[in-house]
């Protein structure tokens, strides 16, 4: 069985946010999820996430985000992950 692909999604939840209609708090579970049983997809949606919304969490949640950059930071050292993520 494929995994779904969920990547296009993350645009959607970036207008979602910005727009106020998602709170702010829901978005930060969004990476915190992908990241809980990680698989080269998820943390890609993760950082994709991030990236298109990194604007607008760091201000409104600055700490909550520690985790998440922590838990990426250690996801660097994991072997079986796709590098070019």
């Amino acid at each position: 069985m494929r995994p779904v692909r969920a990547i296009p999604s993350e645009t959607s939840c970036k207008v979602l946010t910005s727009e106020l209609y998602l709170h702010k708090i829901i978005a930060l579970q969004i990476p915190h999820l992908a990241l809980q049983h990680y698989t080269n997809d998820s943390v890609k949606l993760a950082i994709e996430f991030l990236k298109d919304c990194g604007q607008t969490l760091p201000e409104a949640y600055p700490q909550q985000l520690d985790p998440i950059f922590l838990t990426l930071d250690n996801l660097l050292h994991d072997q079986s992950l796709n590098r070019r993520i």
